[in-house]
């Protein structure tokens, strides 16, 4: 019979190092606020050029119709004057409506982005696994809410967007594996 010689030997341990489960995504809130305001900054310019380009456009027409009102006036033609004063009012009347409409456009575009922003940074604060997923899944229930920061709208009840993340994480809520 053969004899077997048992070796005490220290056996490496077979444990692996667990991986740390904090968030390991890194999103730069501060990136996404630089480009808000680079685009605020570029609204506000082309407002300033567009104002500039206006008024020398009006000076233009305004000396425009001085010389032809004052050529009608000699005439004695005051019934196209007339008209003529008319249709320009509502020419300025429905420009003014139009620029009216694209300055509330610009802004409701801001205050989304702003609000999208926002909403990054807390589901990103939150402790989501993936922030910019998470904003998808919320963003249809996001809402503004004046002197206040974003705020959501689930199932007819508003809240703060931190107090629906804390929801969101329970287990049993159906999105508690996104945190």
């Amino acid at each position: 019979m053969e004899e077997q010689v048992i070796q005490e030997t220290p056996v490496a341990s077979s444990e692996q190092p667990v991986a740390e489960t904090a968030n390991t995504v890194n999103i730069d809130v501060s990136a996404y606020e630089q480009q808000i305001q680079a685009l605020q900054q570029r609204a506000t310019e082309a407002e300033e050029k567009f104002q500039g380009i206006k008024g020398k456009l009006d000076d233009v027409y305004k000396k425009q119709d001085e010389q032809r009102r004052k050529t009608l006036e000699d005439q004695g033609q005051w019934k196209d004057l007339w008209e003529e004063a008319n249709k320009t009012a509502q020419i300025k009347d429905q420009q003014i409506a139009e620029l009216e409409q694209k300055l509330a456009d610009l802004r409701t575009s801001n205050e989304t982005a702003a609000m999208k922003t926002s909403a990054l940074s807390a589901i990103s604060e939150s402790g989501a696994i993936n922030a910019a997923q998470m904003l998808q899944l919320v963003q249809g229930n996001l809402k503004k809410v004046k002197n206040s920061s974003g705020k959501v709208v689930t199932g007819g009840v508003e809240d703060y967007i931190n107090v629906d993340l804390g929801k969101l994480k329970n287990p049993g809520s159906g999105y508690e594996h996104h945190f």
